[in-house]
């Protein structure tokens, strides 16, 4: 599992948890700090164990908990999608 640091794109900023996370749940923009923009929706499909963590001012705020899954649940979840299981 990682981090992925986001700010607000466009010039956003937030000055509570709450707004941000409506934001991000609601699909809106957001720019990884040195990267690309993510949407919950991208990050739903590319990278949901990692964990986002939105870097305001004052303190940094988790967006979005990743999945958390150990080596035996990767295996399980591969064996399924090879077997043709959901």
């Amino acid at each position: 599992m990682s981090t992925i640091n986001v700010v607000g794109a466009y010039g956003r900023t937030y000055d509570s948890i709450v707004t941000a996370k409506e934001d991000w749940l609601a699909g809106k923009d957001f720019k990884i700090v040195g990267g690309p923009y993510l949407t919950i929706h991208e990050w739903e499909i590319y990278k949901e164990d990692s964990t986002v963590v939105y870097e305001s001012n004052t303190s940094d705020w988790v967006l979005q908990q990743g999945n958390i899954e150990d080596y035996w649940d990767r295996q399980e979840r591969m064996a399924r999608i090879l077997n043709g299981m959901p």
